[in-house]
């Protein structure tokens, strides 16, 4: 569809155009997230909450212990890295919280150096409030907006999208063995520490029919875990202030050095310099 879509509207002003045409209050999920939230700390803990808020970015991780609100858009693994696909989100998230924070609450906007012909027009559009030097699209709001009120409160609304979240969680249980153990496997859930006899009580099976059922699904449990730490390991170093040594923990890594081996074999590179050539990552952490 996006194929069609880009055939359609080939000039990265013309998406920029078409977006305007509607009222970012009215569109789509995160729209409508915005609708049914008394405040922004309501919202920003709504928003990491749920898990169905794009068909392009898995999950929003939010970072408010430091100068900014700091939230960043975590792609969905099984999505291809479009830069006409994130062009388009980009613009809406901005258009919808500049529409119920006012634009001077953005203070910055971070995208990835993919972007290739869109840069120019997005420049444009942000005011020039955008850099791209990021790995993940990443808004930086003022911390005001943590007390700021959202005029457009509807409980009813609000009641409809947690009852919606709950269906989808819902599905979420009902999808294959893989999916499930790649959910318990999230921060918010058991974590990428929990082991596999753990996470096959929380299914409800033993620990061997569990790696005999993702046998037959072409995953290993180990493989599963490693994916997840990558990922972790992408957002706590570009998202969250703790050190090297701390993230090393976090993910379960007994020696820094093994760390330093897996981050290697994810990123070619080393965690310190990874985090040092993002300015998310020095703006963050203070590096």
């Amino acid at each position: 569809m996006l194929d069609r879509f880009l055939k359609a509207f080939p000039d990265p002003k013309a998406l920029v155009q078409l977006s305007s045409n509607y009222d970012p209050r009215c569109t789509g999920s995160f729209g409508y997230l915005l609708r049914s939230q008394p405040d922004g700390q309501a919202l920003l803990r709504k928003l990491g909450q749920y898990g169905f808020l794009s068909t392009s970015f898995e999950r929003f991780m939010i970072d408010s212990s430091g100068e900014d609100v700091v939230i960043q858009l975590i792609r969905n693994v099984d999505m291809r890295n479009d830069a006409a696909d994130i062009a388009l989100k980009s613009v809406h998230l901005y258009r919808s919280l500049s529409a119920f924070f006012g634009p001077e609450k953005i203070r910055h906007f971070t995208l990835g150096s993919g972007m290739g012909q869109y840069c120019d027009t997005l420049g444009e559009f942000m005011q020039g409030n955008v850099s791209f030097d990021g790995i993940c699209p990443t808004v930086y709001l003022d911390k005001s907006v943590l007390e700021a009120p959202l005029p457009d409160h509807d409980d009813i609304l609000a009641q409809s999208i947690e009852t919606l979240a709950q269906r989808l969680g819902q599905k979420d249980r009902e999808a294959s063995i893989t999916q499930q153990v790649t959910h318990l496997l999230r921060p918010d859930a058991m974590g990428v520490n929990a082991t596999l006899s753990a996470v096959a009580r929380e299914l409800a099976m033993s620990g061997r029919t569990l790696q005999r059922r993702l046998s037959d699904e072409n995953a290993s449990f180990n493989g599963i875990v490693d994916q997840a730490r990558k990922e972790q390991a992408l957002s706590l170093l570009l998202c969250s202030p703790l050190s090297i040594v701390e993230i090393a923990e976090d993910l379960g890594f007994v020696e820094l050095s093994s760390f330093y081996r897996a981050f290697r074999l994810w990123f070619d590179n080393t965690p310190a310099r990874f985090r040092s050539e993002n300015r998310l990552a020095t703006r963050m952490a203070g590096i």
